[in-house]
């Protein structure tokens, strides 16, 4: 089983730790060319990133989906668990057609928010993080 280093532990059993609630994943969209330069340095302001959290759960969830795997095949990325990965230029638009095509079959709506933040990315003509 996976075991978040960044979760707070809220139940522990015999077997094996359940840390569900509290661990976040961030996808994020910087508004603009200073914006992207703050994120890229890791020093971005909450007013300059449109920003998605994504519970421990919810990550699980579309990983095994294989939506990130999809997406890193598509756009020749690596989005990867515990990982840091940036989509954009010609990446961005490939990413839209993964996510399309998971979204003819489902209404997901945080598969929903994905794509609009990396349409959000390709009007800005900035990037989008996957802050994993």
């Amino acid at each position: 089983m996976r075991k978040c280093l960044g979760c707070i532990i809220i139940k522990e059993s015999k077997t094996m730790l359940i840390s569900e609630v509290f661990c976040m994943r961030y996808i994020r969209v910087p508004k603009d060319t200073a914006a992207e330069i703050a994120y890229d340095h890791g020093e971005q302001t909450a007013e300059q990133v449109v920003e998605l959290k994504i519970s421990e759960n919810d990550f699980l969830r579309l990983w095994e989906l294989g939506i990130f795997n999809d997406i890193n095949n598509a756009s020749d990325s690596l989005i990867d668990d515990y990982e840091d990965e940036v989509l954009k230029g010609i990446q961005l638009p490939k990413a839209v057609e993964v996510l399309d095509r998971y979204l003819s079959d489902s209404d997901d709506r945080i598969i929903q928010r994905i794509k609009e933040m990396v349409l959000q990315a390709i009007e800005y003509g900035t990037c989008v993080g996957f802050d994993f």
